[in-house]
């Protein structure tokens, strides 16, 4: 009877520390919920001033062996088409308007030669604009786009925005101070639904860690809902809760797993987990004093 009464008392127990535990997770399943969702003036707002860019190389191919016989072998090449797609943003800084994107685009680089220090840029042969909701903008050459350069330090990409771009939006966002985030604070990531052609949405996400690389504040995030920033994202603004914009969508941290199943093949997977580059104030003066030349 006593061991009776005893194992009574530890399910009892038991079951109170499962309802506990339920209704915490239920709670916190609904805090995340109500923090996932992005206020739709402030998500409006963002998407305003959000374009997604598509810079396209066209190329040959490399030769192939057709029409292969005893007696002929006749090698034949095609144009290629590659595109890279990003997010940018429009941002309104000393009544220039700028265009703020990423900075490690394949079809996209400047470098300085280390003998004539002269400035070699690779450039797209297009660059095209979409808004938010995927319609078309403007498409100009890559050699035009690349005039219009003002920085970029290999995490960042600001350029003088194209004058015909701005006159079909009218919204520009307004620079927030990074240095007002800690860790455990939300911010509002541009994401793009691959899924529903390509229309930019809003994605909230969990300051995990702030930390200075050269001189600029790189921070480390987590969606909430556990969503991953896909190829395409990059570039894409990170906002504070108030619509006004911090910096811009680095990179997705990726986690390389080993399966025995496939030899120990390395596979990447994508997380929730994503690094963007602060942009700050300074930043902005310097750029500022190429604006006046």
């Amino acid at each position: 009877m006593k061991y009776l009464w005893t194992w009574n008392a530890i399910l009892a127990l038991m079951i109170i520390i499962a309802g506990y535990l339920l209704q915490r997770t239920q709670s916190n399943a609904s805090a995340l919920a109500v923090v996932a969702e992005v206020p739709t003036a402030v998500a409006h707002t963002i998407r305003q001033a959000t374009v997604q860019i598509t810079m396209i190389q066209t190329q040959w191919s490399e030769p192939t062996a057709t029409n292969s016989d005893t007696t002929q072998l006749t090698m034949t090449s095609h144009l290629e088409q590659h595109s890279d797609k990003g997010i940018g943003t429009l941002l309104a800084y000393e009544g220039e308007t700028l265009l703020i994107s990423h900075d490690h685009w394949s079809a996209f680089s400047s470098t300085v030669d280390p003998w004539t220090h002269e400035i070699c840029t690779m450039a797209p042969d297009l660059v095209q604009f979409h808004d938010a909701n995927g319609r078309f903008l403007l498409e100009m050459t890559g050699n035009a786009f690349s005039q219009l350069l003002l920085f970029h330090d290999g995490g960042t990409l600001i350029l003088r925005a194209p004058q015909s771009l701005t006159a079909q939006l009218s919204s520009k966002a307004a620079l927030g101070d990074v240095a007002s985030l800690q860790a455990g604070d939300i911010v509002y990531v541009a994401h793009r639904q691959v899924n529903q052609n390509d229309v930019v949405v809003m994605m909230a996400s969990e300051v995990i860690a702030i930390e200075p690389r050269d001189n600029r504040p790189i921070l480390s995030l987590h969606s909430v809902d556990g969503q991953t920033i896909e190829p395409g994202d990059s570039g894409g603004g990170v906002w504070l809760e108030d619509g006004r914009f911090v910096g811009n969508m680095w990179m997705t941290v990726i986690e390389v797993h080993r399966n025995w199943w496939r030899f120990y093949q390395p596979v990447e997977i994508a997380t929730a987990r994503s690094q963007a580059a602060g942009l700050t104030e300074d930043l902005l003066q310097l750029v500022s004093l190429f604006l006046k030349r």
